[in-house]
């Protein structure tokens, strides 16, 4: 479970962890790698993000002219959970979900090829990928993008609505499905990385860092 977990290529997970004080992190090691267990502990997990993988069901478009015209549109549904109820309504969710998104579309095509390259079904993991192994608009013969974004939310969950709509997600409707949920979706990235108002320079509104796993 735990490798199925780590691998699977139709499935992307972040784990959201405490957010970080002046004085636990100093301006030299904002460049360095990350290593496991010193800032990201199970007792600093607060919750996670996640992006699934899947066909689009209702996609009756070609993708292209190519021999790959027939495969259908991918698209990514996301969620996301703020566990600790202490942590909720802090503003971590919107952080969490706009680092995720810039991380999601930086790295798209990278997502999508793997996808695309790698068995997928009940059983299959995908082999371990190195994250210097993936590189932003890696160019592949297959598709390299998504047709969109989407989220489902209970029609009673407002704050969620609200989040997801705050970082250009669209209803497509304003009537909820047999299970009481509302749909929105993002098709492009817009100006994600500038919604939160602290973007770094050059436009991102996160930095990403190495990671380092214990004994890696």
């Amino acid at each position: 479970m735990q490798r199925s977990w780590r691998q699977d290529s139709n499935k992307l997970t972040f784990i959201i962890c405490q957010p970080l004080t002046t004085g636990d992190i100093s301006y030299d090691e904002i460049s360095q790698p990350i290593s496991a267990g010193k800032y990201d502990g199970s007792e600093n997990m607060i919750g996670d993000v996640n992006l699934f993988i899947c066909n689009d069901e209702e996609d009756e478009e070609p993708v292209g002219d190519d021999e790959h015209s027939q495969q259908p549109r991918l698209v990514g549904e996301i969620e996301i959970m703020i566990a600790q109820q202490t942590m909720q309504g802090k503003g971590l969710g919107k952080a969490a979900l706009e680092a995720f998104l810039d991380y999601v579309f930086t790295y798209e095509a990278a997502i999508c090829t793997q996808y695309m390259n790698e068995p997928v079904g009940e059983g299959s993991i995908a082999p371990a990928r190195p994250a210097a192994d993936i590189t932003p608009h890696q160019k592949s013969p297959t598709q390299t993008s998504f047709k969109y974004l989407r989220v489902k939310i209970g029609m009673d969950n407002t704050r969620s609505i609200r989040l997801f709509e705050t970082l250009n997600f669209k209803k497509t409707s304003d009537h909820p499905n047999y299970f009481g949920e509302l749909e929105l979706r993002r098709h492009t990235r817009g100006d994600t990385q500038m919604d939160s108002g602290n973007a770094r320079p050059g436009g991102r509104c996160c930095i990403f860092l190495e990671y380092k796993r214990q004994g890696g």
